[in-house]
Order: structure tokens, then sequence, then C-alpha cells
């Protein structure tokens, strides 16, 4: 005896019968986008409330200084070179398996001859007013992708008038996200002993360095043209 509403062996599914669908549910793809609660934050979402800190432009010589995460290798001297006589830029930007590389150049803007040697003292602070806790090291003296020849950090560069030093910059690691603190200042010590000099950074500077991504700066060097 069959009961009601069941078909018989071998009998046609009534969905597949004349004038129906014929697919079965089971070959039914649904095309569809699920919803997602993945919200795009602004720039600047992780933000913290509260004042706002005071601008890199307004920061004392004291201020500066207790940026740098480390100092330059070598003391200073008569003929060291100051933060009035240089003027720093970041160009060359470059990336290559996980490390991203810049040069950090150094332009003679006063009327005396003055030298460089050796590592300079770095630190780095944040838009927000955060003094990064960066790690800066010191890289060995080698050929690099942006082409900074290779320095000796025992032999001082002498930087005449509207001449340049530079030095192969590197980091690495935790980089910085799109809602993390972006880097705005980079300080630099050219003598231990020295007031820091300031480079502000900017988005078309590319440095994608952030609170905990490791630096590395090399010696200072003879400036290669172009």
């Amino acid at each position: 005896m069959l009961l009601a509403g069941c078909a018989q062996p071998g009998s046609v599914p009534p969905a597949a019968s004349a004038g129906a669908t014929d697919v079965l549910p089971s070959d039914v793809y649904y095309s569809s986008v699920l919803p997602t609660s993945r919200v795009e934050l602004p720039r600047g979402a992780n933000r913290p409330e509260g004042a706002p800190a005071t601008p890199d432009a307004e920061l004392t010589g004291e201020q500066l200084d207790a940026l740098l995460m480390s100092v330059a290798s070598v003391p200073s001297t008569d003929n060291s070179c100051t933060a009035g006589d240089l003027r720093l830029s970041l160009d060359s930007p470059d990336a290559a398996a996980g490390h991203h590389f810049g040069r950090l150049l150094a332009t003679n803007i006063s009327g005396r001859s003055c030298e460089v040697q050796g590592w300079p003292g770095m630190g780095i602070r944040g838009e927000w007013g955060t003094p990064f806790t960066t790690v800066v090291g010191q890289n060995q003296p080698e050929a690099n992708p942006i082409g900074v020849p290779p320095a000796d950090p025992a032999v001082p560069v002498m930087v005449g008038p509207g001449g340049h030093a530079a030095a192969a910059l590197e980091w690495t690691g935790s980089l910085g996200g799109a809602y993390d603190e972006p880097a705005s200042l980079l300080v630099v010590q050219f003598a231990d002993g020295q007031r820091a000099a300031t480079l502000p950074l900017g988005a078309e500077d590319h440095v994608d360095i952030g609170p905990e991504t490791t630096v590395r700066i090399a010696p200072w060097g003879q400036a290669r043209e172009g």
C-alpha cells in the first residue's frame, strides 16, 4: 500500500514534470553577496580624544632632542655641521622583499664648509603628537637598492656650501597602516651633543613608518648626483 503524497519508485518528482524547471534544488547556485558588518573607517579614526598635540613646528629644542631614539655616533667638533648648516630632504623611495628604502639627503645652505661623519642620530614623531618608540639601528656600509654608495664611517664627509651628503634609510617590520598614526616628523642629529634637525614628512614622501617599525640608517657619505 502506498501512503498519500509519496511518489512511486521510479516516478519523476513533481518539480521535474512537464512545464516545470529542469534543475533540482541541489543544482541551484546563489550568486548574491551575503551582508557584511565591515565598515571602512575614515583616516585618523583611531586618533585618541583630548586636546590637540603641540604642532611639530612649535616644538622646542629640548622637545626635539627628547624624540631621539639613537644618538649620533661621532661627537661634535668645531668642524661639524649643525642643524643650521644643513637642510634635510628624503628622496628615492623604493621597496623590495618587505624592505622599504629612501635616501636621507643633507644640503649645505650655509656659507661655510662643514663635515658629517658616521651614523646620525634619529627619532620620529607621529601626526597626533606621539613619540614613536621606533627601533633605530645602524646599517653596515654596503650597496643598497637606491644607489647610495657605501660610506666609511671612519672618514669625515666635507660638505661645502651648496653641497650634499647622503645616508641610506631603510625601514621594515610592523609598518604603519591606513588607520594608524602616520609619521609626520623625522628628527636627525648630525653629531653627538648637538641639537636635532627636523624633516617634516608628508604623504608625498611615501614613508609608511609606524610606531613599532624598525628603522636602520647607514653612515653619511658623498651624495651621488642624479
